[in-house]
């Protein structure tokens, strides 16, 4: 569309040598994508995004109690609905599960790095963009981040977006993206919101208008809020596993150190991303790794390809062409090749410092500390002879358990079946019994030797289970004593109603500043 027309292409023949350096970046990033497919979807946070999506086409739109979990009572769905409802459109064209996960696996990295340096192209330089996304483009852990995390990273762009609008005087646009990027991620979003108002703060010149968008985006992202607010007794704070591990780059933080001084310096448009690593640090006290390794790695990407512009238009533009080679030589070193870094793990309870490869990590998947994040957990033949098993022996309103919750949610999600627990568990249910009680089948783990533990063995005989049948990595039961089935709970509004408001939001953003104008100028003629 045509507001979005300077961010999704430009003109061959304005191309300069730095967009061409960028192009290549691009290019190689689609080919690994694409070399990767049968590997996504990567981890395991995709397969809750696939039951929320299923969810929603059981229930034909976006619903605010989460039925197909903690089964048969839900609990409040207080995750924002955008990302499902995109997953969900792409399901309705007929693609599998899988694919959808797969689909966006692939695109979300490659379409978050070109709008990033689009934004910066635009606003900025043409050498600061593309300096930023060699940057960025360095780190396996962020791009980890942005895949596995896919609406975070999705919130964070329209964030971004929020910017660029707001720099170029469009706050409509401004003001809708931020609200996009409240029903978008929760946590994000205001992170977002806090940068937009800090940056007002500090920077007089825009400070009215960054206020106006703040306040028209929580007023027209109030319904959701409200749904939100009205259940934050449900809300649990549980730190997860992956909060205890990082991976720190440290030639970036120093470079972003002196590039946060020079920002202070330049002030106008570089504080937004002084703002905006600010309010991204409090991801230290509920996502460490988020910040440190993960997406915080955005703004500070920002910040230390300031420096390396400011390096290479004060100092090495006015040296012999072999001074800047050099430069560049050592950047990829440094960078692509042997980096210094501290990792912690809760695995080896302390902080190492050490030198990871970008090569090895993202052309191997098998050194560095995000090593678990870069594989997939599904396999065509074993988790499909599980899913098959649950299948031929449930029907579409049976509540299945299991003992790991992770890798059950993904069989129940991909054979469409409700389950008495959650992968995630930061919303409690409604009520809560006894899991198993509420299954009337059970899927339980073998351990590695192919058997089932002492304590699974146990809890077998003690509900008096009877076996169905089993595969190679699961053993499902059937629970004849439970008098429960999985309830269906219609939208509160269709996808029909969702997915058009969204085009239209896009289409306000296109178009809406436009007319505005026109408008005003009809008027003053008048």
């Amino acid at each position: 569309m045509a507001g979005y027309s300077k961010l999704l292409y430009k003109p061959i023949l304005a191309w300069t040598r730095w967009d061409l350096y960028a192009i290549c970046v691009f290019l190689f990033v689609l080919v690994m994508q694409a070399l990767n497919w049968l590997n996504f979807p990567l981890f395991i946070d995709c397969y809750y995004h696939l039951s929320v999506m299923r969810g929603f086409a059981d229930a034909g739109g976006w619903v605010g109690v989460s039925f197909w979990e903690y089964a048969p009572f839900g609990r409040p769905h207080l995750y924002p609905p955008l990302f499902h409802i995109l997953e969900l459109a792409v399901f309705k064209l007929g693609f599998s599960s899988i694919t959808v996960a797969r689909l966006f696996d692939l695109l979300i990295y490659p379409f978050f790095i070109f709008i990033n340096w689009r934004i910066l192209r635009e606003l900025f330089s043409k050498e600061l963009a593309f300096l930023n996304l060699f940057l960025v483009a360095s780190s396996y852990p962020l791009y980890l981040a942005i895949v596995n995390n896919a609406p975070f990273a999705l919130a964070l762009l329209f964030v971004l977006l929020s910017f660029y609008f707001l720099q170029k005087d469009r706050h409509i646009g401004s003001l809708l993206c931020l609200t996009l990027s409240f029903y978008t991620h929760a946590l994000m979003s205001w992170l977002g919101f806090g940068a937009i108002l800090l940056y007002g703060f500090l920077d007089t010149r825009i400070r009215r208008n960054a206020f106006w968008v703040c306040l028209w985006s929580c007023v027209l992202a109030a319904p959701f809020l409200y749904h939100q607010a009205r259940y934050y007794l449900f809300l649990y704070n549980a730190k997860v596993f992956e909060f205890f591990f990082f991976s720190v780059n440290l030639s970036l933080y120093i470079l972003a150190f002196f590039g946060l001084i020079l920002a202070f310096s330049k002030k106008g448009l570089y504080l937004f991303f002084v703002a905006l690593t600010a309010t991204m640090a409090v991801l230290i006290l509920s996502n460490l790794d988020r910040f440190l390794s993960g997406q915080g790695l955005i703004p500070l990407s920002f910040l230390a390809a300031v420096f390396l512009e400011h390096l290479w238009k004060r100092v090495l533009l006015k040296n012999r062409r072999w001074a800047r080679i050099v430069f560049f030589v050592v950047f990829f070193i440094i960078f692509y090749v042997a980096t210094p870094a501290i990792v912690s793990s809760p695995l080896q309870r302390s902080h190492v410092l050490t030198v990871n490869s970008w090569l090895l990590d993202k052309l191997n998947r098998q050194t560095g500390a995000h090593t678990d994040k870069g594989r997939s957990f599904y396999h065509p033949v074993l988790i499909d002879d599980a899913v098959r098993l649950v299948e031929d022996n449930s029907s579409a309103d049976d509540i299945v358990f299991s003992n790991y919750n992770y890798g059950g949610g993904m069989i129940f999600d991909l054979a469409h079946r409700a389950t008495s627990t959650a992968m995630l568990h930061e919303v409690l249910p409604f009520n809560f019994i006894d899991p198993v009680l509420q299954a009337r089948l059970i899927l339980l783990f073998k351990e590695p030797d192919g058997g089932l533990s002492r304590e699974l063995l146990s809890l077998v005989e003690r509900y008096r289970l009877k076996k169905v049948g089993e595969t190679g990595i699961v053993v499902l039961y059937s629970n004849e004593r439970c008098p429960f089935r999985r309830r269906f709970i219609p939208a509160r509004v269709p996808f029909w109603a969702c997915f058009g408001l969204f085009l239209a939001v896009l289409a306000v953003i296109s178009f809406g500043d436009k007319l505005r104008k026109k408008l005003r100028k009809k008027v003053d003629i008048t």
